[in-house]
């Protein structure tokens, strides 16, 4: 080595030891060097002899803690080709998108294997080169639209010192681990779970070690090494795709080449493709962490015999560590248990919560958002003991920058939760900061009160600690620390030469400096999305009047049921009695439905039994459609009973009475069945069917989906006339469809079908003259988990624009993979062809989408967009899917008339958080303005009234048309002002289990007239009409 690179470095870790000490003295000196509170428990005192001690601490230190143990893993060398271009590829920006932050940024080994901050600054540093102390986030909203100037990475880094002892999860969640075989002898494991896998079933392309799955992972994070550029919408897989293709491009001159031949020597001959792989960096990286082996301490030479390795205070401190509660002691080795000094375990100590957090209120639910488990809401891993003294600030938020402050947390929990400055300024990463205070105290009560709850609360003492036993825990924690963890010199291995700009000359060059100069660049919190903005003397846009409508009744208690019934949970509107109100039927999906009235009086009434009897079955959806042509409505249930073909029909008598349908029109279903639409596809001017399946349960393909109206009541099966469903790169080709609706996309007067599907099987079929489809579906159809839809001309072109929800999750690395990047907004270019116009407009971020509708909530002119969201109930707490997405609220987005959207519920007092499903946006009251009913699973619906204000006008068109198509389904109505022509499509579609009422409504804000309106009837005869008054609700007659 050389001599005065050696002496650099010395001097510079001596500098960065002292800043680090230099933290933790201040710290301390915050701390009052006495008892908690005086007590009579027993006390701990060191025996008279060392033999005397040593034959104590012998009969309580368990055989399993010993260093011994390590015996069963290999050595990983600190040297050598796959050492070599693991530390590379450490230190390297190359697998930053944005080439601004190394693995090494978050991990330095002069850093304990950390970063000496509290929580980490990831992309967009002011200087990236800067590690630990003094880095700080840029704070710019543009990209970053959480960034306040603080830590932008929610969670302390956690050393990669002794990582390959870990033999069970990695992270402080866990979202990276092994799966027992309950089947195999000698506790086998099917595999590794990670944020990739699909549901909670092994990720097949895992690697088998921990430490290399782990470090795929960090690559693909917004906030640590992605980025939040124009690729942040990418899956994982193609993020990592697209950083490899920087190591493998110019294979004739790849300066990666030679080191990943070198490492891989079996592999030397095969192609570029072959040989650098994920696989092998992911093997590479591993290598390279793995080899930091630091288990000298002087606990484990006393442990070994040497008795002068630690002094009197560690001794009795590691007495009250192993000794029980009972004995005196603090049973500390509960859970840091064994020779690494953790069980990998996860529990909730109620450490102080702050930073951004891991959801969109800034909570970190810690193990809960892998496991869905309410009893682990708030709990993290276990870390490991060893090496402790170089590896804080301690805990997931970093919240201890001394050791005698986190052990007298764990003394005495309570205390230290109460008593902590949440103003954070005793943090040196914080000073300066503008924390919010109450921000910090309130969730970090919340999460003490949840940590008394818990089981793992009788692990702690709970008794007011003496100070002397806290420092002397503290002196044993500073014994199980590697000297050569303090010795930059020997730690030199793991570091490059400062001259080494790596094989591609990106590698990060590493600057130290100190909290004393590190920028300001905080910003005040944004405002809490909660929150309305709202004047106090000024109605709500929207008021839920769920109680006043006579919605707000009780449901008898029901288990959540399989997941077909969790999806479900739809809404039918339309006038079933013929008094020109719009009545309801709600499905519960775990529950019997109940139909509903319109008093037209604000209010609805149960008259479930008077039309239809007792229910008996549970629906997941309905459908008020006049299937025999009479004129009025008859209604049709999807159910869950096998034995009535998953299918009720009621044939409407008149004037509302309704009697079954023994022969259901002639529809019955082998399977499960979802959202129902109708529309005329051979213009016959009778009303065909489209039936959405969505389930894995075993069943024939390519039936029962598309019936064709025979003209006297009655259906039959012509699901010929539809090409396969698409297949999916997931599921095969199981059907899995959700939403469908008839819509003339391409204006040749003839109804296609768009089928938003799951699991990237949405569809677009294009109608040949009403006898066959084509599927004409591109790539830009891109949502991967299609579940609801809403049609409509958003951009007043006079074309069908499609909007899908999908699946968007704000939280990384979550337990639920299968496709979130979101909503989409499909632009129709007039001819049936779709433009993705999804980020232009900012319709993405939609969390667990389903139903959805296309209406103009202001009467501006310009249709707007509303999706409910919503996934499970708190009561599953076997899935690793879906706890994240338990509260999300419903979304409204407002249509600014230039392509764009604004999200405004919070603004428009539109605060649902509840299991959202259905949903149906129509005039309840006929007050001129859109409303909202929201379906939910297992509980009643929510009903949102508009109250905009008179001087908003609009006109509401109905139809009327002789024969067996009444409404006049798969008309078009043109509305004409002098400044804004709009379109809109008469549509019994599906917005997902639900509908909305077939007819037109047309916001036309401070106009009082209309100069022109047309319809074209689904035949393409037109009839127009003009200079008519607005703020009416017309009912047109077909001439």
């Amino acid at each position: 080595m050389n001599s005065r690179l050696g002496c650099a470095r010395a001097g510079l870790g001596a500098v960065l030891i002292a800043l680090l000490a230099s933290i933790a003295t201040a710290s301390e000196s915050l701390l009052q060097p006495e008892d908690s509170d005086k007590d009579d428990r027993p006390q701990v005192n060191l025996p008279e002899t060392d033999e005397e001690l040593r034959r104590r601490l012998r009969s309580i230190v368990p055989e399993d803690a010993y260093p011994k143990v390590f015996e069963s893993h290999d050595v990983v060398p600190s040297a050598g080709p796959l050492f070599d271009l693991g530390k590379q590829l450490f230190f390297s920006t190359s697998l930053s998108e944005q080439r601004d932050v190394a693995c090494v940024s978050c991990h330095h080994p002069l850093l304990g294997g950390g970063d000496g901050l509290s929580m980490p600054v990831g992309v967009d540093a002011v200087d990236s080169g800067i590690i630990g102390p003094g880095r700080v986030h840029d704070g710019d909203r543009n990209k970053d639209r959480q960034a306040d100037g603080g830590p932008n990475v929610p969670r302390n880094s956690p050393t990669t010192f002794n990582i390959q002892f870990y033999e069970s999860v990695l992270f402080w969640d866990g979202r990276v681990e092994k799966i027992a075989d309950a089947a195999a002898a000698g506790g086998g494991y099917q595999g590794l779970r990670t944020p990739d896998s699909l549901r909670s079933a092994p990720d097949p392309s895992a690697a088998d070690m921990l430490a290399a799955a782990q470090a795929m992972f960090p690559i693909t994070s917004f906030n640590e090494m992605f980025g939040r550029g124009k690729d942040g919408v990418l899956t994982n897989s193609e993020k990592r795709d697209l950083l490899l293709r920087r190591f493998t491009e110019n294979p004739d001159a790849n300066p990666w080449l030679p080191l990943f031949r070198a490492a891989f020597p079996e592999m030397a001959a095969a192609g570029v493709d072959s040989l650098v792989t994920l696989v092998n960096i992911g093997s590479a990286l591993s290598a390279y962490q793995q080899s930091q082996r630091f288990i000298d301490n002087p606990w484990f030479r006393y442990l070994l015999g040497d008795d002068a390795a630690i002094g009197d205070n560690a001794k009795r401190g590691a007495l009250l560590f192993y000794s029980d509660i009972s004995a005196g002691g603090y049973a500390c080795h509960s859970c840091h248990a064994g020779a690494k000094f953790s069980d990998e375990r996860f529990y909730n100590i109620a450490m102080p919560q702050f930073g951004r957090g891991k959801d969109r209120n800034g909570f970190d639910l810690g193990r809960m958002l892998e496991s869905s488990d309410p009893n682990d809401r708030y709990a993290f891993r276990t870390p490991s003991l060893l090496n402790v003294a170089v590896t804080g600030p301690w805990g997931h938020t970093g919240a201890y920058t001394s050791l005698l402050a986190v052990v007298r947390h764990h003394m005495d929990v309570e205390t230290s939760v109460l008593g902590f400055d949440y103003s954070l300024q005793q943090l040196p990463q914080f000073i300066d900061a503008k924390t919010d205070l109450r921000r910090n105290t309130e969730r970090s009560h919340e999460v003490l009160v949840d940590a008394m709850s818990a089981p793992e609360w009788g692990l702690l003492s709970h008794h007011k600690y003496r100070q002397r036993d806290a420092e002397d825990i503290a002196a044993f924690l500073r014994s199980l620390t590697d000297p050569c963890t303090l010795e930059p010199e020997c730690l030199a291995p793991w570091i490059p030469r400062p001259e080494d700009a790596g094989p591609d000359g990106n590698a990060l060059q590493v600057k130290f400096s100190s909290f004393d100069v590190q920028p300001v660049t905080w910003q005040p919190p944004l405002e809490d999305p909660r929150v309305p903005v709202t004047s106090s003397d000024s109605p709500t846009w929207f008021t839920n009047v769920t109680r006043d409508a006579g919605l707000d009744y009780e449901l008898p208690a029901a288990g959540n049921g399989d997941e077909q019934h969790r999806v479900a949970g739809g809404v039918a509107v339309d006038d079933f009695d013929g008094d020109g109100w719009a009545d309801l039927f709600v499905s519960h999906s775990v529950q019997p439905g109940k139909l509903f009235r319109n008093l037209g009086n604000g209010a609805f009434e149960d008259v479930t039994k008077a039309v239809l009897g007792e229910l008996t079955s549970r629906q997941f959806g309905a459908l008020f459609i006049d299937y025999d042509g009479d004129a009025d409505k008859d209604l049709l249930l999807v159910e869950d009973n096998h034995l009535d073909g998953f299918l009720r029909a009621f044939e409407n008598l008149g004037d509302g009475v309704m009697l079954p349908d023994p022969l259901k029109a002639g529809i019955t279903f082998t399977r499960f069945t979802h959202s129902l639409a109708a529309g005329d596809v051979d213009n016959d001017e009778d009303l065909d069917l489209y039936a959405a399946h969505w389930g894995f349960t075993p069943g024939e393909k390519g039936v029962e989906t598309f019936w064709r109206n025979t003209g006297d009541g009655m259906y039959a099966d012509d699901s010929k006339v539809l090409p396969p469903t698409r297949i999916s790169p997931v599921t095969g080709d199981v059907e899995l469809t959700f939403t469908p609706i008839f819509t003339d996309i391409d204006a040749d007067n003839d109804v296609d079908i768009l089928v938003a599907g799951d699991f990237v099987t949405s569809q677009v079929l294009r109608n040949d003259g009403g006898h066959s489809f084509t599927d004409v579906t591109t790539a830009v159809i891109s949502d991967e988990n299609g579940m609801g839809a809403a049609v409509g001309d958003i951009d007043n072109d006079g074309d069908m624009d499609w909007f899908v929800t999908s699946i968007w999750n704000p939280v990384e690395q979550k337990g639920y993979v299968g496709g979130e990047s979101g909503n989409r907004l499909y632009r129709n270019d007039g001819r049936g062809r779709f433009e993705d116009i999804t980020d232009r407009a900012a319709v993405r971020e939609g969390f667990w989408g389903w139903a959805a509708c296309l209406a103009d909530f202001n009467n501006d002119g310009w249709l707007d967009i509303f999706h409910t969201n919503g996934m499970t109930s708190k009561e599953v707490a076997n899935e690793v899917l879906f706890a994240q997405f338990i509260h999300d609220p419903s979304l409204l987005y407002i249509n600014n008339g230039d392509g764009t959207f604004a999200e405004q519920a919070n603004e428009a007092g539109l605060l649902h958080t509840g299991q959202g499903r259905g949903v149906s946006c129509f005039d309840y009251d006929r007050d001129g303005d859109i409303d909202i009913l929201v379906g939910h699973s297992g509980a009643p619906p929510s009903l949102f009234r508009n109250n905009l204000p008179e001087t908003l006008n609009y006109i509401s068109v109905q139809l009327r048309s002789p024969g067996q198509n009444a409404d006049g389904i798969g008309a078009k109505v043109i509305v004409s002002t002098d400044t804004l022509t709009q379109t809109r499509e008469i549509r019994l579609g599906s917005n997902y289990l639900s509908n909305d009422p077939p007819l037109a409504h047309f916001g036309l804000g401070d106009k009082a007239r209309i100069s022109k309106l047309t319809i074209v009837w689904p035949d393409g005869t037109t009839q127009h009409l003009s200079d008519i008054p607005s703020n009416q609700h017309l009912v047109i007659n077909r001439q």
